[in-house]
């Protein structure tokens, strides 16, 4: 039998919050009191004694702890209801339950921008906070030199507090949250275009991967992999060469024949399990937390083919398809394309006096990823296809790209012609060029002279081709014998 165990009619025969049991071949009480929050369902007070002797002292120590403990429950409360304490409520639950849009390094980041940038908002009553509370927030982070980018998902941690407390029932007075439709833009900012992606065009892309080649960049091997595959810094990092499937030289020089586009033409594939996490210092899932895979094309194939044949050492996830390049794990990938290309006068900065070193120059690695979606869409890739094969999740990142590479308006004006009005219309045309007016001003386009004219013509037609028609010796020809009364 266990030394602490109570039994029912003892408990049933006791006070409330006070218990019997037995340690040590001795009786003794505890009192153990436990308040739960009506409002809050993380949020309670407990308290527990042990070892009374008798339960006149238990009822004692039990009537002096329940206002006590109340007490402390009341200023959980209060505590919880202010925004750092929802924040940390918002940290518990997504680390019970992680999910995609809420993992380890995402929540991360939310509750480092509650602790770094939100002091203004921190022992407020979550239930009185404003949309001028969050706007006022941003204004400060403005102040301290936070960029467009760092204020933006600022009012993006906000949003998510709320819009999850709300969902959860604990802010059963607020219907919307209040940063839901604050800006993040400050005094004399404006959206302009730097706040657009940096694109390469087709021309540009070539000029790059040819002066990096004959350069003999050590980059260059990562800038081509990523111009034909889309993948992320990260995800270039961590390939290994056990994820990269090619077909055999013999079956790639037989693929070389077909026309591009056909559907056996695929020399193999890269597939995308790993991933470099900076901010973790070590390989994890890829951002979209599955893997996918790239077919590699014929340009790639060839490129690969030989280079997978270089040593660059290994590790637990297998032999490095890349070598570890100085500033890759530091995140300097994207100063060294910049400087690259301002020593080359590759692609000059968009704002007078940027410089390379800065940081302004007009590219960055990202840049290579979305040239690789702007170039499939170009090429006709249905917009799916292109966000399977990339790994993109948002659809608005996709429409970006999108617009950026003109596919919708790819030969949209072609049907303007204002010049040569008497062009016939064309029925077979998809742009409908007639021209429409008023029916008061509906112009005779044939005259009731020309129009007898084309019926006695059609008339002659028909009797000819009857007369060149032999009917059977029983049938009389009716419109034969008309014509003769007519001509009478």
């Amino acid at each position: 039998m266990n030394s602490q165990q109570t039994t029912d009619e003892q408990d049933n025969e006791l006070p409330k919050y006070i218990a019997k049991y037995t340690e040590g071949g001795k009786e003794y009480y505890r009192v153990y009191i436990f308040l739960r929050s009506k409002k809050f369902q993380f949020v309670n007070s407990q308290k527990r004694i042990t070892k009374i002797k008798t339960l006149s002292e238990a009822i004692k120590k039990r009537d002096k702890w329940i206002p006590l403990t109340a007490y402390r429950l009341n200023e959980k409360e209060s505590e919880w209801l202010k925004f750092k304490g929802m924040a940390s409520a918002f940290e518990r639950y997504w680390t019970k339950y992680p999910s995609r849009k809420f993992g380890k390094g995402r929540l991360r980041d939310h509750i480092a921008r509650v602790n770094n940038w939100m002091e203004y908002i921190a022992n407020k009553s979550a239930t009185k906070i404003t949309i001028a509370d969050c706007r006022n927030v941003i204004k400060l982070a403005y102040e301290e030199g936070a960029s467009k980018n760092v204020r933006k998902e600022l009012k993006g941690t906000m949003n998510a507090i709320f819009e999850w407390a709300m969902q959860e029932g604990h802010l059963p007075e607020v219907r919307v949250s209040p940063a839901k439709n604050i800006d993040y833009l400050c005094e004399g900012e404006s959206l302009q275009e730097d706040e657009r992606q940096e694109i390469l065009n087709h021309g540009q892309i070539s000029t790059l991967l040819n002066k990096a080649r004959r350069n003999d960049h050590p980059w260059y091997p990562v800038w081509f992999t990523g111009f034909h595959s889309g993948l992320r810094t990260s995800e270039l990092e961590a390939l290994r060469k056990p994820n990269v499937e090619l077909v055999p030289k013999k079956v790639a020089r037989e693929l070389d024949k077909l026309p591009d586009g056909h559907q056996k033409k695929n020399y193999g594939f890269i597939y995308v399990k790993l991933a470099w996490k900076q901010s973790e210092k070590r390989y994890g899932k890829p951002k979209a937390h599955y893997w996918r895979q790239v077919p590699v094309n014929q340009e790639l194939y060839w490129f690969l083919i030989d280079y997978i044949k270089n040593d660059f050492g290994s590790d637990e996830h297998g032999e490095r398809l890349f070598p570890e390049l100085n500033g890759w794990k530091g995140n300097k990938q994207a100063q060294v394309l910049r400087v690259f290309c301002e020593a080359n006068g590759l692609f000059p900065p968009e704002r007078p006096g940027a410089k390379g070193s800065l940081g302004l120059w007009g590219v960055k690695f990202h840049t290579i990823r979305a040239c690789f979606a702007t170039q499939m869409l170009a090429l006709g890739v249905p917009e799916n296809v292109v966000m399977k094969i990339g790994g993109w999740k948002d659809v608005e990142t996709m429409r970006i790209y999108v617009r950026l590479a003109g596919i919708y308006e790819h030969g949209a004006t072609q049907g303007l012609k204002f010049q040569n009005q008497d062009t016939a219309f064309d029925p077979t045309s998809p742009y409908n060029n007639v021209d429409y007016r008023k029916a008061s001003e509906m112009p005779d386009d044939v005259d009731e002279d020309d129009s007898d004219d084309f019926e006695e013509e059609v008339q002659e037609e028909n009797y000819s081709a009857q007369q060149e028609t032999s009917l059977p010796d029983n049938v009389i020809n009716f419109n034969a014998f008309r014509s003769q009364i007519k001509n009478a």
